[in-house]
């Protein structure tokens, strides 16, 4: 199941956040395992079984367009139906035409045209996996589109970012203007969230191929978002952070932190 994650600050120092409240949206039908008040650890199951397992394509990053340009690369409009493989999205080039493919039958769901983001919904899909709080905290607000969780930590925003929620030990490997060779990714690095500067798509197909749950980079080449974003099997998240970022996330370097690409954010408690 895909969930989306809200955070709004309570208390910044710099670029991080001391305290937070986690939105978690719910799926349609969802049924609510905990109570207003209630203390949850991360990994605690926050929703039982829910329907339709979503996919959210981040289109700004995917097309390197700004929002106002979504209306012109959409094949397709909110609640219209796809095969897989059908085109729904195009940007046409002078040398080269990029497109997004379903990777699936199902429909278009909601298109946020501020943010750029688009929901895609399978067709006759049932997901029976919960939802699980990523962080330990306590339950401020349920309602029956949303779950508020309060907790403590540091949140920072990347610059571009594609893919899932992905949990692992942040690991530092390169300096933020250093270049991540492919002999400094070891297969000790699987489930890991890797810290590195100019990762070349050499490097990520590996650090990917070996079970990498992240990839933070500084400097990424052109087109490799899409490359992965168009991939139908990824499991990972990979994101771009600013400079200033990186070195405020090297500070954490051994803990535990949560990635979610396609919104751009990396979550460590404190």
């Amino acid at each position: 199941t895909h969930v989306i994650w809200l955070f709004f600050p309570l208390l910044r120092k710099s670029n991080k956040i001391l305290m937070a409240n986690l939105t978690i949206f719910l799926p349609e039908n969802a049924t609510v395992a905990v109570e207003k008040g209630a203390s949850v650890s991360a990994g605690m199951s926050l929703v039982k079984a829910t329907k339709a397992n979503h996919v959210y394509y981040d289109l700004v990053s995917l097309f390197s367009i700004k929002p106002q340009a979504l209306a012109g690369i959409l094949t397709k409009k909110e609640g219209d139906e796809f095969v897989r493989g059908e085109i729904l999205a195009r940007k046409r080039g002078i040398l080269k035409t990029r497109s997004l493919r379903a990777p699936f039958h199902g429909k278009i769901g909601r298109i946020d045209r501020e943010l750029g983001e688009m929901e895609i919904i399978p067709a006759d899909v049932e997901d029976t996996q919960p939802i699980t709080a990523p962080v330990s905290g306590k339950i401020e607000k349920i309602t029956k589109t949303e779950i508020t969780l309060a907790f403590d930590g540091i949140l920072i925003f990347a610059k571009q970012g594609v893919g899932r929620l992905r949990k692992g030990t942040l690991t530092f490997l390169k300096e933020a203007d250093g270049e991540v060779l492919v002999a400094d990714i070891k297969q000790e690095h699987a489930q890991k969230i890797l810290l590195g500067g100019h990762f070349s798509r050499v490097e990520l197909e590996k650090a990917f191929g070996i079970g990498v749950a992240a990839v933070l980079a500084t400097k990424l080449d052109e087109g490799d978002f899409a490359f992965f974003s168009e991939k139908k099997v990824f499991d990972a998240s990979l994101l771009l952070v600013a400079k200033i970022d990186f070195a405020a996330l090297k500070k954490y370097s051994g803990k535990e932190a949560v990635v979610e690409g396609a919104h751009k954010r990396v979550l460590i408690e404190t």
